[in-house]
């Protein structure tokens, strides 16, 4: 899904950038349902969330397999995938906090990672193969890969997901809107730089599902090799978990901060090369480094989470505002890179805005992070009285 619909629905739309807007109006969408997720289900565990993921997720595939190819439509597509990706995200986090020990955080998210990416290597190929014959072909197998999710999770939950009985916190006081912002902002004082590094990170990876699927198609008809770049930008974060667990003893943050400044050096040059193999090379180099980025600041985003406990779950909703404002951001500003420079430029100049931010963070970030745990504890206990 993620490499067939930008090509899909820039075959209608005709425009990069108008296509990144239709992708960014998901984001929107998950950056609402981040708000309502961390307000209304603080007490739900990990196979809530999964359950509901797939249910959402199917919806997708679904409505751009039978419905027009129309903006409207395209728009309430983009928002069931905004929805499911952000349940998807609530689900994994869910899970490592409820199941797995603190000290194996860097360790799970690793594995999370290299299965993902395993997904992500496999899906462009066979969505690549399928969209020769009909640009529809890849949403009906998508409707029966999940259709088969749907059923094998069920089977897990009925058999052997009973013997996991995570520790849950009790149910938190309702809040208002206003509220649960309020928390947001005694939490964001303090992990702003693991914040702002997320966004940078996705915004990357947000380029390449929009603008880098547009540019594999364009290198497929010129180079033997050119349907591979995003195989090539996927590839490597196989090794995340192995990468990951060796590089933990060093401290998540600053390691992540580090390979990040790498990883988008070697993008930046990736984005003036002329050859296509010194492309793909470039950008598998950019994407072994940011293979262990972004599992490294998703696990430092845990050890918050573990810390919060019954305020874990709003920890995960600011953590995926994150997320998903840079998949608003990264497509648009990508599609409007693309309209002025095209796509292989876009990735030099997504490189140089990624490296410039983290370097900064990595100078402003304070050694250690301190949460306001007692301020969040005196506003739990206002909101119980009021309430």
């Amino acid at each position: 899904m993620a490499y067939s619909a930008p090509v899909y629905i820039e075959s209608f739309v005709g425009s990069p950038f108008y296509m990144g807007l239709l992708l960014a109006s998901s984001s929107v969408v998950g950056f609402i349902a981040d708000v309502v997720i961390g307000k209304i289900f603080g007490n739900k565990n990990y196979y809530f969330f999964l359950f509901w993921t797939i249910i959402i997720g199917l919806s997708f595939p679904l409505s751009l397999l039978t419905l027009p190819p129309l903006i409207p439509l395209f728009l309430l597509a983009m928002s069931s995938w905004g929805i499911y990706f952000e349940l998807m995200e609530f689900s994994s986090f869910h899970f490592v906090s409820e199941v797995e020990r603190r000290l194996d955080n860097a360790k799970s998210w690793g594995t999370i990672y290299s299965f993902k990416s395993c997904a992500y290597l496999v899906g462009p190929l066979i969505a690549s193969f399928l969209i020769a014959s009909d640009t529809k072909f890849p949403f009906l197998a998508a409707t029966l890969f999940f259709l088969f999710s749907l059923l094998a999770s069920l089977f897990f939950h009925l058999t052997l997901g009973r013997k996991v009985h995570p520790h849950l916190p009790p149910p938190p006081p309702k809040r208002t809107i206003l509220d649960e912002f309020i928390i947001w902002r005694l939490l964001f004082r303090h992990v702003w730089p693991v914040w702002l590094f997320t966004l940078t990170a996705i915004m990357v990876d947000a380029t390449f599902w929009s603008v880098g699927t547009l540019l594999s198609e364009e290198l497929k008809s010129s180079h033997p090799f050119g349907g591979w770049l995003i195989t090539a930008y996927m590839a490597p974060n196989l090794l995340a978990i192995i990468l990951v667990q060796r590089a933990a003893r060093w401290g998540k943050r600053h390691i992540a901060f580090l390979t990040g400044i790498i990883s988008g050096l070697f993008l930046f040059v990736a984005g003036f090369t002329t050859s296509t193999p010194l492309l793909l090379l470039f950008v598998f180099i950019s994407s072994f480094f940011s293979g262990i980025a972004v599992p490294e600041i998703l696990a430092a985003s845990e050890d918050y989470i573990t810390r919060l406990r019954g305020l874990g779950n709003d920890m995960i909703a600011l953590e995926r505002t994150a997320s998903s404002l840079a998949y608003i951001i990264g497509p648009i500003l990508a599609g409007a890179f693309a309209g002025v420079v095209g796509n292989q430029r876009t990735l030099s100049l997504v490189g140089l805005v990624s490296t410039t931010l983290a370097v900064a963070i990595l100078i402003a970030t304070p050694r250690k992070i301190l949460l306001p745990q007692k301020a969040l504890s005196q506003l739990e206990e206002k909101l119980k009285l009021v309430k």
